[in-house]
């Protein structure tokens, strides 16, 4: 009787695995960023859902303050072959003044301090960085959410700009998503807030961080 009761307990797992498309030998990989990365992970997750097993925390990563003060926890526990992350888009938030929230200076500190975080626990993981991603700046300005302009294209292609080049000397892997975006039609992938993905948006840039962590996980 209790070999019966085994071999159905076989069956059922085995058929659990195959529906799920799951493996206990399949890497994992780390997502970690903001709203963004929230918006695209599922697409992520089933597109990668045979090679890897996909963790993200539950939360918005928000800016490089609140990532730095938390990626220890996040790290915690974990055996990544890949990390992909992304952050800035929250630097960059207007203040009242208008300049960004976190300085320039700031931002390429917490940068360089992440990505050696990163290292140090996991020293044998890849670790690609996503910039961030086009906003419509007319829409923002008019929308139910924000209803006046709270982040400038300028600013996330100067910041972008710094990432690039701190995270290339720290050895970190960049997926362009914004150069993406401006290679289709930015706004055609955008909601009426002018920041987040619409469903286009999210399969398209989901798409992209599947290929591009694909890559690394031979």
């Amino acid at each position: 009787m209790f070999k019966r009761f085994t071999k159905k307990l076989i069956v059922v797992f085995a058929l659990i695995e195959s529906l799920a498309g799951f493996s206990a030998d399949l890497p994992e990989v780390m997502l970690l960023g903001d709203s963004i990365r929230m918006g695209y992970q599922p697409v992520v997750m089933e597109i990668l859902k045979k090679d890897a097993v996909l963790w993200a925390p539950a939360e918005n990563c928000k800016d490089s303050v609140f990532f730095l003060e938390n990626v220890k926890r996040w790290c915690e526990g974990r055996n990544p072959k890949v990390i992909y992350f992304n952050v800035g888009l929250h630097d960059i938030y207007l203040k009242k003044d208008g300049s960004c929230i976190r300085t320039e200076e700031l931002y390429v500190q917490n940068l360089q301090t992440i990505a050696k975080e990163f290292k140090a626990t996991f020293p044998d993981a890849v670790i690609i960085f996503g910039t961030s991603t086009v906003v419509d700046e007319d829409r923002i300005t008019t929308s139910k959410t924000y209803g006046k302009l709270v982040r400038r294209n300028s600013d996330i292609d100067r910041y972008n700009q710094l990432a690039v080049k701190t995270l290339n000397g720290e050895g970190v892997l960049i997926n362009d998503l914004n150069g993406l975006m401006k290679r289709s039609s930015p706004s055609s992938l955008l909601i009426d807030d002018g920041t987040h993905l619409n469903a286009e948006g999210k399969k398209l840039l989901g798409s992209a961080v599947a290929s591009k962590i694909r890559e690394n996980l031979q």
